[in-house]
This record gives structure tokens, C-alpha cells and sequence, in this order.
């Protein structure tokens, strides 16, 4: 008769167990990704030759006010996380939070109904209170359908969430915003995309749910008050830090100018953000289980720092390169204006995501304090710099952003290794393969168009040749960082756990791969 697993094979069994999950939840990630990038690509597309600039520049006027109100909402909401991240969930515990939710929901809605002209004073656009007011049950249909999205994270049903994400915006956002900008809706079909969003992806997660929706009030778990204001008031300094563009883009420049830097961000920042928020999903608890030891998790740091930024950086630069075909293809040649303001936006989205890294390993290690701090100091770096550029319009606004981003990368960077006890070399040859593989990525990208133009090919086939140079400009990028960090600490690290890099450790070694 067998013995029984011992308490270490078990704990060996469920790690397995856990990770194959891991995995699965990555590649439905992953597939959700492609399918939500390409409906958003081609929705966007769609809605940019029905609406001008000046009416994006009003919905999104309206989208700042109403995230500025929804951090009351977002207490609630941060105590849910919390919530589904204990061990085990009794019914008490999701129905206070859930009464937590409604509460704090209602409280932002009322303040947007009696604050909404202040906004409209701000922006001088007497047009947006009616707008704000209306896009403010969006609060609660969000905060609510978080709570069933949690949850199914919380079962591992990542095909499940995957579905519902995709659905969610292809028809509640996507075929909602057409019929209705087709309708001659205007500002007012960007407003009905978004609540017809949430509701569906509420009635789909909570159909897949159940969980109760009556709130329960006790004493046992009032404790959770402390953990959604401290995370509320991180993630209110961080929107202020992201939005400050925004801002001041509508209260300096006006609407049109705004509709040309939010659809200009939506083109930079969006490939790359979909799979940056893949690798944090599965960053945050593989550093919170190995918080203690802080060398292990500084190599884990700068090996995802690498990773994040030569992704980054290759799909960026590349961006930069072929921004006036992407332009002319997704937006059409009315938006022709937008393409130095992407092009000015590509050159912060390495240094954003990097920053986002450190951002979540941060909350992982619990250095909330310092994230902080650095983060305010941060802010009023950037926001100084925007004003002193501002005079030089949406370009100098978005230098200002550039510039203090990399300076907020650097800050990160410095202060950490203190913490972490990694080697300053080994970050500095992962932020070298970064710089390397956008530069060469760049020039790849603009010799494949220039060869492209000689060819008198189409934009669309201009395009994939462009893709097609960006995507080895990539590999050859993800090369480098194995090449440069393969033989350091986070070299080690990632042959232990990370299968594509041990593959490519065998392959080095047996035909002498990179040094032939």
C-alpha cells in the first residue's frame, strides 16, 4: 500500500496544479487580447469616420470628470478586491462588501448630478453637464460587474471572462456606438457605447455568478475600510498622474485638440497595454509569494522590466515609424493632424509600461509608502514640465509627458535596488537591450516602408510590410535581452522558470547560436 504525499509534495502538487491554471489563464488572456485589440482597432476605425475630433475631444472631457468622481465608488470596489484575494469567502464577507459598493456608487453618482457644471466651467463646454450626468450610472454598473468579474477570476474561468470581455465591448460598445453615430447620435453614441458596455458585461458575469447583490452589515469585516483607502488613494494619485495630459490639453487647447491627442493615445498606448497588463496578471502573485526574498524578486524585477520594455519598445517605435500609414488606415485623412502627436506619444509608452512594472511589484511587495511618494513627486515633475511646454501647444504638453516619464523610470529604477539588492550592471544591460531593440526596430520599420513606397505598393500592404519588420525587430530585440542577461542573476532565474528561455539557452549552447 502507498504511502501518503507528504506536506511538501502536496504543497509541490498544488503549486503544479495552480500553475498549469496559470497557464491556461494566460493564453485565454492572450487570446482575449487579440480579438478585443482587433474589434477596438476596427470599431475605432469606424467611429473615426462617423465623428470629427472635437466630439471625441467632448466624450472624453466627460470620461476624465466622471473617473475623477468614481475614486468614492472605487473604495468600495478596492475593498472587493481585497475581499476576493482572502483564502477563503464566506457570504458575509462579498455581501458587505457588496453593501460597501452600493453605498459608496450612489454617493459618487449624487456628486457628479450636483458637481457636473464645475466640470463644464472648467472645460468651458456648458454641453458637458448632460453628457457627465448621464455617463454617471456607469459607476455603478461597473463597480457592480467587477464584483462578478472577480469572481470568476477567483474561479479560474478565464474562457469564461475571456467571452464575457470580448462580447461585452463587441456588442455593447462596438455595435451600440455604430448604430447609433450612423443615427447621427454624436457625442451621444460615445455615451451610449459606454453604458451599453457595462450593462452587458454586468448581465453577462452576473448570469455567470449569481452571487448575491443584497448587502450585509457587521462589524467582522470593517476591518477592510483601511485596506480600500490606502489602494483608493495610490490609485487616485495615479490617475491624476495619467490624465494630467488630458486636462490640460482641454482646459488649455480645447475639444478638438483633445480629440486629437485621445485618439493619437488610444493608437500608442493600446498594443502595447493588452499585454502588458498579461505579464502583470502573472508578475503580481509570483512576487507576492516570493516577497521575502528580496534578491529573487530584484531579478524577477529587472527580467520583467526587459521583458515589458523590449515588447515596448519594438511595437512603439515601430508605431513611430509607420505612423502616418496607420494613421491614414484607422482614422482616415482627416485625422492627419494626429500622426506627430502619436509619433511624440511612442516615444513614452516604453518608459510608461516600465514604470507600470515597478508600479505592481511594488504594491506586491507591499512598499505602498514609497509608491507613494514617488509617485506624487512624480507627478508634480510632469506636471511642471507640461506647463512649461505648454505654450508649444499638444507637442510640448506631450514632451513634457515624455520627459518625465523616462525621469519617473529612472527614479524607480535607482531607489529599488536599494530595496531589491540587485546589481545596478544587470539593470542597466536590461534598460541597453530596451534602447537597442526600439532603435533597431525603428530603423527595420522605416527601410521595409521605404522599400514598400519604391515598390508603389498599397497602404495596406505597406502596412504588413511594416509589421512584418516590426515583428523581427522584436525577435531580434528579444535576442539581445537573453544575449545581455543570460549569464547574470536574472539569466538564472528565468532558465529556472521561464521554458522559452531554457529552450533557447539549449540552442545557444549546442550551435553557439548568438556568438557565431
Amino acid at each position: 500500500m502507498n504511502a501518503p504525499p507528504s506536506p511538501l509534495e502536496q504543497e509541490r502538487a498544488a503549486r503544479q496544479g495552480l500553475g498549469a491554471k496559470a497557464r491556461g489563464g494566460v493564453a485565454w488572456a492572450g487570446i482575449s487580447v487579440v480579438l478585443t485589440v482587433t474589434l477596438q482597432l476596427g470599431f475605432g476605425a469606424v467611429m473615426a469616420r462617423l465623428l470629427d475630433p472635437a466630439t471625441f475631444g467632448l466624450v472624453a472631457m466627460g470620461l476624465v470628470t466622471l473617473r475623477l468622481f468614481s475614486y468614492l465608488s472605487q473604495i468600495g470596489l478596492s475593498m472587493t478586491v481585497g475581499t476576493m484575494q482572502r483564502q477563503t469567502l464566506s457570504d458575509d464577507d462579498l455581501r458587505f462588501s457588496l453593501g460597501v459598493v452600493w453605498v459608496a456608487s450612489a454617493v459618487s453618482i449624487t456628486a457628479v448630478q450636483f458637481l457636473a457644471p464645475l466640470a463644464a466651467d472648467f472645460f468651458n463646454k456648458p454641453e458637458l453637464t448632460p453628457l457627465v450626468r448621464v455617463l454617471a450610472a456607469s459607476l455603478l454598473l461597473q463597480a457592480l460587474s467587477n464584483v462578478s468579474v472577480s469572481l470568476l477570476r477567483r474561479q479560474l474561468r478565464f474562457n469564461v471572462l475571456a467571452a464575457v470581455e470580448i462580447a461585452g465591448y463587441a456588442v455593447g460598445y462596438g455595435l451600440v456606438g455604430v448604430l447609433c453615430a450612423l443615427a447621427g447620435w454624436g457625442a451621444w453614441s460615445l455615451v451610449a457605447a459606454t453604458l451599453g458596455q457595462a450593462v452587458l458585461t454586468l448581465g453577462l458575469a452576473y448570469s455567470l455568478t449569481r452571487h448575491p447583490l443584497v448587502p450585509r452589515w457587521r462589524k467582522a469585516q470593517a476591518g477592510h475600510w483601511g485596506y480600500g483607502a490606502r489602494h483608493t488613494l495610490i490609485s487616485f494619485s495615479e490617475f491624476l498622474s495619467a490624465n494630467m495630459a488630458t486636462v490640460l490639453i482641454g482646459r488649455l487647447l480645447g475639444d478638438a485638440a483633445l480629440g486629437l491627442y485621445n485618439r493619437a493615445q488610444i493608437l500608442a498606448y493600446q498594443p502595447v497595454e493588452k499585454a502588458a497588463g498579461i505579464i502583470t496578471r502573472v508578475l503580481f502573485p509570483v512576487v507576492a509569494a516570493i516577497q521575502h526574498e528580496p534578491a529573487k524578486v530584484g531579478h524577477l524585477y529587472i527580467l520583467g522590466l526587459g521583458m515589458i520594455g523590449v515588447w515596448a519598445g519594438a511595437v512603439s517605435l515601430s508605431m513611430h515609424a509607420a505612423a502616418a500609414d496607420v494613421v491614414a488606415l484607422l482614422l482616415g485623412p482627416q485625422w492627419r493632424s494626429a500622426v506627430p502627436v502619436v509619433q511624440m506619444l511612442t516615444l513614452a509608452v516604453p518608459a510608461i509600461f516600465m514604470s507600470n512594472i515597478s508600479g505592481v511589484l511594488c504594491d506586491a511587495m507591499s512598499l505602498l509608502d514609497f509608491k507613494l511618494r514617488l509617485q506624487l513627486s512624480g507627478m508634480a515633475l510632469v506636471l511642471a514640465l507640461m506647463l512649461l511646454l505648454s505654450g508649444h501647444g499638444v507637442a510640448g504638453i506631450v514632451a513634457g509627458l515624455v520627459v518625465g516619464e523616462w525621469l519617473r523610470v529612472a527614479a524607480y529604477f535607482y531607489f529599488l535596488a536599494a530595496r531589491l539588492q540587485y546589481r545596478h550592471l544587470d539593470g542597466l544591460r536590461s534598460v541597453a537591450a530596451v534602447l537597442g531593440t526600439a532603435a533597431q526596430a525603428w530603423l527595420l520599420v522605416h527601410a521595409a516602408l521605404y522599400l514598400a513606397h519604391g515598390a508603389g505598393l498599397s497602404l495596406v500592404w505597406r502596412l504588413l510590410a511594416a509589421v512584418l519588420a516590426g515583428a523581427l525587430g522584436l525577435a531580434v530585440g528579444l535576442l539581445l535581452l537573453w544575449r545581455l542577461l543570460d549569464a547574470a542573476p536574472p539569466g538564472e532565474l528565468a532558465r529556472a522558470h521561464v521554458p522559452g528561455w531554457r529552450k533557447l539557452s539549449r540552442l545557444a549552447g549546442a550551435g553557439n547560436l548568438v556568438g557565431r
